[in-house]
């Protein structure tokens, strides 16, 4: 009877190497969440007849908040609605008073602007001294008018502290291309396919790009 050969196990330790590691910094972004109401209006022109809202929006590029939104104002409606929404605690927040004139007919008449006013989230953030406030805002007149008794606005506004905004990223993988696509594949030949990978970040920039190889063999030749 033969006698089994003793096995060997060898252990071997695999130390990490960061010769061909690279770390990726993305960009730093600050957000914070924000509770909008409008609660009163004064001053509005005499003979005004319709009803009004407030459409508000930042000034400036937010890679978080970019649309325009609308609210009814508690005087007016007797609703009261309150917005509340994430953004970066830079720019502008502007308010325009639009008015929305009563007609018969079924086509419905374009908003007008009535006056429009701004509030810096920087004042408030920068650094961090009251979270919540309510005022009055005095309203710029659209048609550049300068009125004794301009439009108010009433508004009130908290926030919370800025915090790190997590970074959402994307896969886009292209179409894989392989160099002899073209050719007639030869038997039992291994045929090796390329493709890019790009990952983005929530603002469409890319981060980092991947190149991917597979290897495929489409058929063998017949023994």
């Amino acid at each position: 009877m033969a006698t089994p050969c003793a096995s060997k196990i060898v252990t071997k330790q695999v130390i990490a190497s960061n010769e061909h590691q690279k770390t990726v910094h993305l960009p730093e972004v600050k957000v914070i969440e924000v509770m909008l109401e409008f609660v009163g209006v004064r001053n509005l022109p005499k003979g005004h007849k319709g009803s009004v809202s407030v459409v508000f929006s930042k000034t400036q590029p937010d890679t978080i908040f970019s649309a325009n939104r609308r609210l009814t104002i508690l005087s007016e409606s007797g609703e009261k609605q309150v917005a509340s929404f994430h953004c970066q605690p830079t720019g502008n927040l502007r308010f325009e008073l639009v008015s929305h004139s009563p007609s018969n007919l079924k086509i419905s008449r374009p908003a007008k602007t009535l006056g429009s006013s701004s509030i810096s989230l920087e004042d408030f953030l920068t650094p961090v001294s009251n979270l919540s406030v309510e005022k009055w805002l005095e309203l710029v007149s659209s048609s550049g008018t300068v009125s004794s008794k301009p439009i108010g606005l009433r508004v009130g506004l908290s926030f919370t502290i800025p915090t790190a905004a997590p970074h959402v990223l994307h896969m886009v993988r292209s179409r894989p291309f392989s160099k002899s696509s073209c050719f007639f594949p030869l038997p039992g030949r291994v045929q090796f396919t390329k493709s890019w990978t790009h990952v983005i970040d929530e603002t469409g920039n890319e981060v980092i790009s991947l190149q991917m190889r597979y290897s495929c063999c489409p058929f063998l030749a017949n023994e």
